[in-house]
């Protein structure tokens, strides 16, 4: 009888543990919960956007602009931060796109370089097709309105 219980308590602890274990796999298997960082974005709550290219001078986003930007960024979904970057050579990657301030002064920089999004140097795992829609608008900025500049 002493015998059995001991067993039983055993079997025990070990289903626990499997069940632990099982838990932590199937956790790193699938992405955490997606997040849409923009969603909540107004255009009341921003001070100003700009464009930020090299050497060049920063070129601020007209309203019309701004809009179209955070209809853009409100599509955005982040996953988990990726813990590979830095440590792989990404070709292409741009860590600093627009700078947004804030009207209560806060500030971030922001980038889409698919399949990353950049939040305050940042990387964060993303779907690809409206990262590369923010990446599109950046550099249709950067060859319309900043690069004429240097003629």
């Amino acid at each position: 009888m002493f015998l059995l219980v001991k067993y039983k308590k055993i079997l025990l602890l070990f289903i626990v543990i499997l069940c632990i274990t099982l838990g932590i796999y199937f956790n790193q298997l699938w992405p955490k919960q997606n997040s849409l960082p923009f969603e909540r974005l107004e255009r009341e709550h921003i001070n100003k956007i700009t464009a930020i290219y090299s050497i060049y001078p920063h070129y601020e986003l007209s309203q019309n602009e701004c809009d179209e930007l955070i209809e853009l960024l409100s599509n955005i979904v982040i996953f988990e931060k990726d813990t590979t970057w830095g440590k792989e050579p990404y070709v292409g990657v741009y860590c600093e796109m627009f700078y947004i301030e804030y009207t209560n002064g806060q500030t971030i920089d922001i980038s889409g370089s698919p399949p990353f999004f950049f939040i305050n140097d940042v990387a964060y795992k993303t779907s690809y097709d409206p990262c590369h829609k923010v990446s599109d608008y950046y550099w249709d900025i950067v060859n319309t309105k900043i690069r004429p500049l240097e003629q």
